[in-house]
């Protein structure tokens, strides 16, 4: 499981910076845990930093899908605007009273 664990967190460190200083942590951590622990507390420990690692991965993964929805979203609502300023506008030919 340690090997398959860091191999994990050292693909992640690959894909941006912030990922990269969190994987560097996570790895610093698994060496405090080999270093301090031993037996079911070392498994029972290791086991919280994969989760932990599962939950950044989702976290971001979540993001990056909110965070397209939000772009799509902001040019829906310019297309939108854009549409309603045309039906709105008043015609440079017609007279207002």
């Amino acid at each position: 499981m340690q090997q398959r664990l860091i191999a994990r967190i050292r693909e992640l460190a690959t894909s941006s910076p912030e990922r990269a200083r969190f994987a560097e942590r996570l790895l610093a951590a698994i060496a405090t845990i080999e270093r301090e622990f031993q037996g079911e507390e070392r498994q029972r420990m290791l086991e919280a930093v994969e989760e932990t690692l599962d939950r950044f991965v989702a976290l971001g993964d979540e993001t990056s899908r909110l965070q397209g929805a939000l772009a799509q979203m902001r040019a829906d609502f310019a297309q939108l605007r854009q549409r309603i300023e045309l039906l709105t506008a008043t015609p440079a030919n017609r007279t207002l009273h």
